[in-house]
């Protein structure tokens, strides 16, 4: 059910008007559960936007292994678990033979790495239309239908209460 009364994505982060469903990268997703000093403001609107449900918030299965990796080498049960939840929140999409393929048609075009390029085709071929990443190395990658933000970019101005 969506909810109404609540601001939408472009209400909160103008750059990203017109947004209905989100990939989130790697990154943001740390940078909100850690409370990174520099952009948890801008991904924690975000998040907020997704949990009001005015936009969908979809990530892929590559995201699990990328942020569980430092709680469970540090021993940080309660960090992984937070992760886990929030993750599960998000449904991560699988990587299927059809995503592999896309990825290496997009690490051939942009000359991207691997795992780059398996997030960039999940968030393709699951619908997003946006990508909220942290790799400036990203914006050059032009698919019709999605558009790359990066968190580093939107400007803490451009954030709205």
């Amino acid at each position: 059910m969506i909810m109404t009364g609540f601001p939408s994505i472009a209400n909160v982060v103008p750059d990203m008007a017109g947004v209905q469903r989100l990939y989130l990268d790697t990154a943001p997703i740390i940078y909100f559960v850690e409370g990174n000093p520099d952009f948890y403001l801008t991904c924690e609107k975000v998040f907020d936007v997704i949990d009001r449900r005015d936009a969908v918030g979809v990530t892929g299965v590559l995201s699990v292994t990328e942020v569980l990796i430092h709680p469970l080498r540090s021993g940080d049960a309660r960090l992984a678990q937070t992760y886990r939840d929030l993750l599960s929140e998000l449904s991560p999409v699988d990587i299927t033979p059809t995503i592999a393929e896309c990825a290496a048609q997009l690490r051939a075009t942009y000359i991207l790495k691997t795992p780059d390029a398996l997030q960039l085709a999940t968030a393709l071929l699951s619908g997003a239309d946006g990508f909220l990443t942290a790799d400036q190395k990203l914006q050059r990658v032009n698919e019709p239908g999605m558009c790359v933000f990066v968190v580093q970019s939107i400007p803490p101005t451009a954030i709205i209460p």
